[in-house]
């Protein structure tokens, strides 16, 4: 086949999820991301879990709001580190409660923005950013181990000791 009947796959288009209580906040940041991404949509902790457990592969990132009735953001986050399918997921906190964002952060947010939002090329360059460091981090993880074992390859393991 010659180079100009090649067809280039055009590179998948990552998915976030927001999270927040509030329809306006949800809209906002919704419409802030809609070119880039596909964008779902949570209304409480509760249903970002159900979602994120349903769609584990295709999330590529969470942003979370911490104040929200049924389940907290904070008890979001400790879930989704304790749960091993779904830690991989990175999540931005967006919140306006700016006194959390060091427990936050210590419960595994990747990043925090506040409300009110900054401008909207600083809200796109954190999840451009955060979604190409986790998935940096899932290729280096996937070539220090055995894909049937899970354990360190031999090339790594030799590094490593």
């Amino acid at each position: 086949m010659s180079d100009t009947h090649m067809q280039i796959t055009p590179p998948k288009r990552r998915t976030v999820l927001v999270v927040d209580d509030e329809q306006i906040n949800r809209e906002l940041l919704g419409t802030l991301l809609e070119d880039d991404y596909r964008v779902l949509y949570a209304s409480n902790g509760q249903e970002a879990l159900a979602l994120a457990k349903k769609r584990t592969e295709d999330i590529s990132l969470i942003l979370l709001d911490l104040i929200m009735p049924v389940m907290s953001g904070m008890v979001v986050l400790r879930l989704l580190k304790e749960s091993p399918e779904l830690a991989r997921i990175p999540v931005i906190v967006v919140t306006s409660d700016h006194d959390a964002e060091v427990a936050s952060l210590e419960l595994g947010a990747f990043d925090f923005i506040p409300k009110p939002y900054p401008m909207r090329s600083v809200i796109l360059a954190r999840v451009r950013r955060i979604i190409e460091l986790s998935e940096d981090r899932q290729i280096i993880r996937s070539t220090e181990r055995d894909p049937l074992t899970g354990l360190f390859n031999r090339e790594y393991f030799y590094n490593y000791i």
